[in-house]
């Protein structure tokens, strides 16, 4: 082959590699090669078009589509090439994305490039290390401190460890603790870590707390964990016996589930114990809340179906004239009936502490009465002029009106 047919064929050939490159320097072609992990075609590309110049969906740089495609290859070849700063719409940063992908490598990458380890979202004000807690990777959390983020790090309150607790990531909670974490600020709620355990029904950091930190359950606590239904919690603490009878005896007529009811009765409760403050038993709210399961136990445990309230607005009434209340709006009811120097009654945690599902409904009203009645209990038994029929009338409790005129 002669030198000037030599030339030409190299001519040729690189005119066609020139023709039909595959390589797409389009916005389209720069994503397609992050969506393959590409770094050849990647670099290819931005060494023909700034690397600045690509958005997705004028959302995502390069380096951010990267991290939340999972295209880790091409994150880490962009991070020492992009703009560390740039965020998305949601205030998101290369690194809380890759803290939110658990990208070990990544986040330790970005870290050594000089990203700030106590980034703040301006939008929901969580720093990094709020989404680290969020998750199991505690390498992440070693890192963020490592590279000087605030242990204690607050959003409106809301500190990592808090985090951790309510999310049960347990072993990030630990590592928080024993790494120096605050114990002893409140939550938002004002709540100490033990509530906050309680309350999301973390019974291993409820243990860990009452074990290993010298944490002590409260009458509050205790109440919590009764509201919460989290009777595993409620086993814990009765069985190592951390309240006395007399918080039992307490609590016993806030109780809303049955088998929580049935646990404190196996220690100790008494079945008809009044609460001083609200001057109610366990009987009186069960028919506050048309909670017939727990009607039929506490009968089946021999409450007494005619025991008087002590206190407040219902005072002295029996469980069928209280089976006879209703409103629309009870919680608004409970209000009205509220008296100075007396209890709160209807209103007393309805929403909060027994769920929408233990809101009475005329249904409901009507059957607690249907068997109140059917257990013997006396329809006309009357207090201040009031008997269970007239208080239906006057609450324009229709079901339970027409039932007892029946009757």
């Amino acid at each position: 082959m002669t030198k000037n047919r030599i030339l030409q064929t190299g001519t040729l050939i690189a005119l066609f590699l020139t023709l039909f490159s595959c390589t797409d320097y389009t916005p389209k072609g720069m994503f397609t090669a992050i969506d393959n992990d590409n770094v050849i075609g990647v670099e290819q590309i931005i060494e023909k078009v700034p690397l600045d110049s690509f958005t997705y969906n004028e959302e995502y740089n390069p380096l951010l589509y990267a991290i939340v495609a999972e295209s880790d290859r091409v994150a880490k070849f962009l991070i020492p090439r992009s703009d560390l700063n740039y965020t998305d719409s949601d205030s998101n940063n290369a690194l809380t994305l890759a803290i939110g992908k658990s990208k070990n490598d990544i986040v330790e990458l970005l870290l050594e490039a000089g990203m700030n380890a106590n980034y703040q979202n301006s939008n929901n004000d969580y720093f990094a290390i709020h989404y680290a807690a969020d998750q199991s990777n505690i390498k992440i959390t070693e890192a963020l401190l490592k590279h000087g983020a605030s242990i204690d790090a607050t959003n409106s309150g809301t500190t990592p460890l808090h985090i951790a607790i309510m999310h049960e990531e347990n072993e990030q909670a630990i590592f928080l603790i024993e790494n120096g974490a605050n114990m002893e600020l409140p939550t938002i709620n004002d709540w100490n870590l033990l509530k906050l355990s309680l309350a999301n029904n973390n019974i291993e950091i409820t243990k860990y707390l009452i074990e290993n930190q010298g944490f002590k359950i409260t009458n509050e606590d205790f109440k919590t964990a009764c509201e919460d239904s989290n009777i595993e919690t409620i086993k814990y603490i009765l069985e190592n016996k951390l309240v006395d009878q007399i918080t039992i005896e307490a609590i016993f007529p806030f109780v809303s589930d049955v088998d929580i009811c049935q646990l404190l009765l196996d220690n100790g409760a008494s079945i008809n114990h009044i609460n001083i403050e609200t001057g109610l038993a366990a009987i009186h709210m069960a028919s506050i809340h048309g909670n017939l399961p727990l009607l039929k136990l506490l009968y089946d445990n021999k409450a007494d179906i005619e025991l008087k309230a002590k206190l407040g607005a219902l005072k002295n009434y029996s469980p069928l004239m209280i089976a006879a209340i209703y409103s629309e709006d009870m919680l608004a009811l409970g209000e009205t009936l509220k008296e100075f120097g007396g209890s709160i009654v209807l209103n007393s945690t309805l929403s909060e502490n027994f769920g929408t599902s233990q809101i009475k409904t005329q249904e409901k009203s009507l059957a607690i009465t249907e068997q109140l009645i059917a257990w013997g209990a006396k329809k006309q038994y009357s207090t201040n002029g009031k008997t269970a029929l007239s208080i239906a009338t006057e609450y324009d409790n229709t079901l339970v009106e027409k039932y007892l005129v029946k009757e």
